[in-house]
């Protein structure tokens, strides 16, 4: 595991050159733990782990490093996944947005077994998937995510959500 401090800088200056720990979370293979930089040190706490899923099984990578912390801290695991709802005058919208919804419930419901012994919650937002993990993080203290490793043009041009989370929550990310 590579862990390292973010300074949280922002503007012009980021955006040309980048920041260290964005160009470290792109190229290191093995977890990275990004946790903020404070004038005051101060041990980070584990009680409350927040593991955003998308469904995938790379994302389900972090549930395993999230479910090993957990016992060894006794932390709680807070499971989320967000359905990424535009309210778009879409006819039918609030069908296929309930159906995700449903879906996404049932998905988190069968993650349940791995979970034994671990004190859990579920929660599904339908909002962005970097504004739910935002607002999930609130109730948290450390947050568990995959990073699919997106390049190119289509990450320069969108961003990943990790790097938005790294970059926007006061919260440490170990990302995966």
């Amino acid at each position: 595991m590579v862990v390292l401090t973010s300074h949280g800088r922002s503007g012009l200056g980021r955006w040309l050159l980048g920041s260290v720990t964005n160009q470290v979370l792109r190229a290191c293979s093995k977890p990275v733990l990004v946790v903020k930089a404070r004038e005051e040190a101060t041990l980070p706490s584990f009680e409350r782990i927040l593991v955003p899923l998308d469904g995938s099984e790379l994302g389900e990578e972090a549930l395993e490093h999230a479910l090993r912390m957990a016992r060894l801290f006794g932390s709680e695991i807070h499971l989320l996944r967000c359905v990424d709802f535009t309210p778009y005058p879409v006819a039918n919208i609030q069908v296929a947005l309930h159906y995700e919804i449903t879906e996404a419930e049932k998905y988190l419901k069968s993650l349940s077994s791995r979970l034994e012994g671990i004190t859990a919650s579920s929660e599904v937002k339908a909002t962005s998937v970097v504004r739910g993990i935002m607002e999930a993080s609130e109730r948290s203290d450390l947050i568990v995510m995959s990073t699919h490793g997106a390049g190119g043009f289509e990450r320069w041009l969108m961003g990943s959500v990790t790097d938005k989370v790294v970059n926007r929550c006061p919260k440490p990310v170990l990302a995966i």
